[in-house]
């Protein structure tokens, strides 16, 4: 099987958009998003944390999105 691999590094370095006098940056809004989903789910899983902590300093290597830490107790 073949799997179709996509490069979000193209939509995460635009620039911003201006649609309908809306600001919309791509790399902020996935930046809150990876932060509240990150956030969510080290709340409901502690002992994943680890994990969460390795997906979030991915993409920052990989797509330069500095998603921030959940500041959870571990």
């Amino acid at each position: 099987m073949q799997e179709k691999f996509i490069d979000f590094k193209l939509y995460t370095s635009m620039n911003e958009l201006h649609l309908f006098e809306r600001k919309i940056v791509i790399s902020e809004e996935v930046r809150l998003y990876l932060s509240k989903v990150f956030y969510d789910m080290t709340a409901l899983s502690p002992h994943d944390s680890s994990t969460y902590e390795q997906m979030r300093l991915l993409a920052k290597e990989k797509y330069g999105i500095v998603v921030q830490q959940s500041h959870l107790p571990n």
